[in-house]
């Protein structure tokens, strides 16, 4: 299996090169998994436990004092899920409420109607800036294995592991 995964968009790290190991190593464990839901929740989990990464053990505390967790999950098929602002909760990804309902999608649309994946992820990353004056990132990882990715802030790093 081929797994894609960024560490968030947003300012350059302290210790890039801890924080790629930790990506490839999440990508790794994703790879290992049978199916790509799994991957996501391996993968995921993986930098949840990882505090130099805003999730789980490492997101930022919010302005009540109060840590709380997000997460998200999109399908192949159409279906998304999301889960936040849950106190004491490291692995947001493994709700159960992850993938009960259906979300467009348009970097992957995108993707489906014949764009490559970098300017599927470009184009996203535009609207995105147009639509909302802030800063992002986004993957995508095409039926064929190539990847895209492009973010407006000013880094994201990105891994990926598995079948190319």
């Amino acid at each position: 299996m081929h797994v894609l995964a960024h560490g968030g968009a947003g300012s350059a790290p302290d210790n890039p090169r801890t924080r790629r190991e930790s990506l490839r190593a999440a990508t790794a464990a994703g790879a290992d998994t049978g199916t790509p839901k799994t991957a996501v929740v391996a993968t995921v989990r993986h930098l949840e436990s990882d505090p130099q990464f805003n999730a789980g053990v490492g997101i930022a505390v919010q302005s009540d004092g109060t840590i709380r967790t997000d997460a998200g999950l999109m399908t192949g098929d159409g279906t998304a899920g999301a889960a936040c602002a849950m106190p004491g909760v490291e692995h947001a990804v493994e709700v159960e409420a992850i993938a009960r309902f259906g979300l467009a999608r348009r970097a992957v649309a995108a993707v489906e109607d014949g764009a490559a994946p970098a300017g599927a992820a470009g184009e996203t990353i535009e609207r995105f800036a147009a639509e909302t004056g802030g800063t992002a990132g986004v993957i995508v990882l095409g039926r064929s294995g190539t990847t895209g990715e492009a973010h407006n802030a000013e880094a994201m790093q990105t891994a990926t592991h598995g079948d190319q």
